[in-house]
């Protein structure tokens, strides 16, 4: 074989590997992965129900609707929802890769998890009561509320960041809580059973704990 021609076949067979390894390295999401969503709209509700085992993110809309995303092709099993009045009760929500459900709201008023999972994005609520028993909640991205009641038992977990509270009235047993936020205006706590309590800056503050409890004001 001529030496022109072993340099050639060499040369695309090192640009080949070349492409092969960096096709490898690039997340699938990156090399075209395709998604497909379903919008449903809702009848207008004021108070939503997470049941065992469910994940789903909340935000505001001018009107109240569901929408369900996937890979494109993916045949999944899709969240059972139904309303009961002005109540949204949401089940679990099958485990799979690429999955996620958003709910827009225009009229929230209360939560209540249960071993379930819940983020708060781009929504300003004037009154939220909410509820989590072994339940996760996270406020992630500009969320604006006047008024906050929490109530935290068996071992929950909460997550403030990137939003404004005015006044939070909370109740933690054997719960986390964590607000990284430039500031709250007042703060009502009660410490129970090993909860720990996490704040920034907080100019008016009444907070109870018990012997195994801790508050830590940074």
């Amino acid at each position: 074989m001529k030496t022109s021609k072993i340099i050639f076949i060499s040369f695309f067979g090192v640009i080949g590997l070349f492409l092969l390894s960096f096709l490898i390295q690039v997340p699938s999401e990156k090399r075209g992965l395709q998604f497909e969503s379903e919008t449903e709209a809702l009848p207008p509700f004021s108070h939503l129900v997470v049941t065992k085992g469910a994940y789903l993110i909340v935000s505001y809309g001018s009107s109240d609707s569901i929408r369900l995303s996937h890979n494109k092709g993916t045949i999944v099993t899709k969240p059972v929802y139904w309303t009961k009045g002005d109540t949204l009760i949401v089940d679990p929500i099958p485990n799979q890769e690429h999955f996620s459900l958003n709910l827009t709201c225009s009229g929230l008023k209360s939560i209540t998890l249960a071993e379930s999972r819940v983020e708060l994005s781009q929504i300003t609520l004037r009154n939220l009561q909410l509820e989590g028993k072994n339940a996760e909640i996270n406020f992630s991205n500009d969320v604006i509320i006047d008024s906050l009641w929490l109530n935290l038992s068996s071992g929950s977990n909460f997550w403030c960041n990137s939003s404004k509270l005015n006044t939070v009235n909370l109740q933690a047993d054997k719960s986390n809580v964590d607000f990284s936020i430039d500031q709250i205006t007042e703060l009502k706590a009660e410490l129970r059973d090993s909860s720990e309590l996490s704040t920034w800056k907080v100019l008016r503050s009444d907070v109870l704990s018990d012997e195994t409890s801790r508050y830590y004001s940074r």
